[in-house]
């Protein structure tokens, strides 16, 4: 019962409860809730059998017996050590042996031929399906060779190829079909005997010529930025220092530098630690240059905002303002003597 009482002295009201009175009414009725079925034939309440499962360390607080976990314990030990895994595993940058930069080196060459092979095919009136056909095709017809992208969450097609506003991972298509002054990057991915080598490269269709003039001057800028970035590499720097230089290099001509979107380590896996974002770091920041990382660098520059969309397919990043977005890729390995290109053609002087 919930009964009120005012204090005249100071005005405040104070709420009591108490229990109501027991009439033969309520009392009956308690009877009847608290009436427990009884057993056929017995007139005592059937006992309880203890559930010696849930016991808990407080009844077992003597002996050896109180040191042995109790489920919540093991619960809790379980998330404890699958965090620190995780977190060794979102963190732990590996430096690999002087023997893998060979096998790095023969996915990474695959994978600048790969982009050798379809650049001629870049051309108007061509589908981005089409030649993420070509390219399966050529990635494939090297012995112990696959394309990385094809299977990888879901994703069904050998390369990512995306087309003016799309920023990354663009979905080959039969209806998109290029047109004249187009700026597409090919993103490719070969596996090769277990190696990733990782590259993409921005093409203009038509050349050049064809494109707007701030088409033309996204892609060439967004190149130039790469490979300043790229000349800061060395041993025992900072990350800082490759994209420090690369981001106001792409900001000094007016444009934007995506980092929602970031490079990685790489290896035997397609993606690993570091994650590299390609802005926002001062040269003595990020992480540091051992010898034995293998990572990529692949800016992506934006015509306007750095802001992006995922549309719905789960996989296609458009610019949010519907701007042109231009990217270069390389793959790299961190030496004794400095940084290795991996993803560069065979006695080719070009830079990608």
């Amino acid at each position: 019962v919930l009964s009120k009482s005012t204090f005249r002295s100071t005005g405040f009201t104070v709420f009591t409860c108490s229990r109501p009175p027991q009439t033969p009414v309520n009392q009956k009725m308690g009877e009847l809730t608290n009436r427990k079925k009884q057993p056929s034939g017995s007139g005592q309440p059937r006992k309880i059998r203890k559930d010696l499962s849930s016991s808990s360390r407080a009844e077992r607080s003597t002996g050896w017996r109180a040191w042995m976990p109790v489920k919540e314990d093991a619960l809790i030990l379980a998330i404890i050590v699958g965090a620190v895994y995780f977190y060794w595993d979102l963190m732990h940058v590996i430096a690999h042996r002087p023997a893998d930069f060979a096998g790095m080196h023969r996915a990474g060459q695959l994978a600048a031929r790969t982009l050798a092979h379809v650049e001629p095919h870049v051309v108007a009136g061509a589908t981005t399906a089409q030649l993420d056909e070509l390219i399966h095709q050529f990635i494939t017809s090297h012995p112990g060779a696959v394309p990385a992208t094809l299977g990888y969450r879901g994703f069904k097609h050998s390369s990512c190829i995306s087309v003016n506003e799309v920023v990354c991972h663009g979905i080959p298509s039969d209806a998109t079909v290029l047109k004249r002054g187009d700026i597409v990057n090919i993103d490719v991915t070969p596996v090769v005997d277990g190696w990733h080598g990782d590259t993409s490269k921005t093409f203009i269709v038509g050349g050049a010529g064809a494109a707007s003039e701030v088409a033309a001057k996204l892609v060439r800028v967004t190149r130039e930025a790469l490979e300043i970035g790229l000349k800061a590499c060395r041993p025992n720097g900072r990350m800082g220092a490759i994209v420090y230089p690369l981001q106001k290099h792409i900001e000094n001509a007016g444009f934007s530098v995506v980092t929602k979107y970031t490079a990685h380590g790489i290896g035997r896996r397609f993606h690993a630690p570091p994650h590299i974002e390609h802005g926002g770091s001062w040269p003595a920041e990020g992480a540091l240059l051992k010898v034995g990382m293998f990572f990529t660098i692949e800016p992506m520059a934006n015509e306007g905002t750095k802001h992006t969309t995922l549309l719905k397919d789960g996989w296609t990043v458009v610019t949010a303002d519907g701007k042109l977005s231009a990217q270069f890729e390389h793959t790299i390995g961190v030496g004794e003597d400095g940084c290795e290109i991996f993803t560069r053609v065979p006695g080719s002087e070009e830079f990608i």
